[in-house]
């Protein structure tokens, strides 16, 4: 059985992108991983300095060698009730100074610890969905969904449809914007602090330089819904390109039954992620 990189890049390379060098160990090539990423929670309650039942602050990062799963970093710069500070300046009005502030809790996609978040679930959904944000390029869904967790069905499904696969590279956006399911989230938030840390937000008007200067860290996250057995094309932060399968989206058996999403996904090589890099 020749390696999925070989297989991919028979079907899928041009003269304009060449392969990289190849694991002698086939089985490498062909190894599909899987990871299961919980719903992205930071919530914090501040009266028991403690975590709300649901909290989780990881993301899930791709990995950039075969002989790794990739990892589900903390992101802990909005762990124990932390706010992260995407910029801020301070301004004088009437000879008081104040300072402005963006600030989240749940990053937006540009300043995402990993690839993968998992934003929200609906387990009720049939079948069930999920909103996910992603650091980099995402395209499809592939026009056939996957109705099998094997990874032997994985594989052969991949290799039967490799032309899919390179039209959803070539239409692969960053974030996933344009794809049919989006939708924007307004996250990054703005505040104005007095001298003394009060929120004056609201009685205290940013002077326009400012927010033309925080337009950009004020622009909405894009989420993506993906469903149960769709598949589709990523390129992970790192440049390396994967078929993500969307294996099982459920809560989590024990309370406080945290929501989650198990994926598969195998990693291929198009021209058109060479020529992105």
């Amino acid at each position: 059985m020749r390696p999925i990189w070989t297989l991919c890049c028979a079907a899928l390379l041009w003269a304009s992108c060449s392969c990289p060098e190849l694991e002698p160990d086939p089985i490498a090539e062909e190894r599909v991983r899987e990871a299961t990423i919980t719903q992205f929670d930071p919530r914090w309650d501040a009266t028991q300095n403690a975590p709300v039942p649901t909290y989780s602050i990881h993301t899930f990062l791709f990995p950039s060698t075969p002989g790794s799963s990739g990892s589900l970093p903390n992101d802990d710069r909005v762990g124990f009730g932390q706010l992260l500070i995407l910029d801020e300046a301070t301004f004088n009005v009437g000879g008081a100074l104040y300072r402005a502030q963006v600030f989240t809790n749940r990053p937006p996609n540009s300043v995402m610890q990993g690839d993968w978040m998992l934003v929200e679930v609906d387990v009720g959904a049939n079948p069930p969905t999920a909103w996910i944000r992603v650091a980099g390029r995402l395209g499809g869904p592939l026009p056939q969904p996957l109705l099998s967790a094997s990874a032997e069905a994985f594989l052969a499904y991949v290799r039967q449809n490799l032309g899919e696969i390179r039209q959803a590279a070539q239409a692969a956006t960053p974030y996933g914007r344009g794809l049919p399911t989006v939708r924007t989230v307004n996250d990054a938030l703005l505040r104005v602090l007095d001298a003394l840390g009060a929120d004056v937000t609201g009685s205290v008007a940013v002077p326009p330089e400012l927010l033309q200067r925080f337009a950009s860290v004020l622009a909405p996250a894009v989420d993506v819904q993906v469903h149960l057995g769709e598949v589709y094309y990523y390129q992970a932060r790192s440049g390396a390109e994967f078929v993500v399968f969307i294996e099982d989206i459920r809560p989590g058996t024990l309370p406080p039954n945290l929501n989650r999403m198990t994926i598969k996904f195998v990693q291929v090589v198009t021209p058109e992620g060479c020529r992105s890099r």
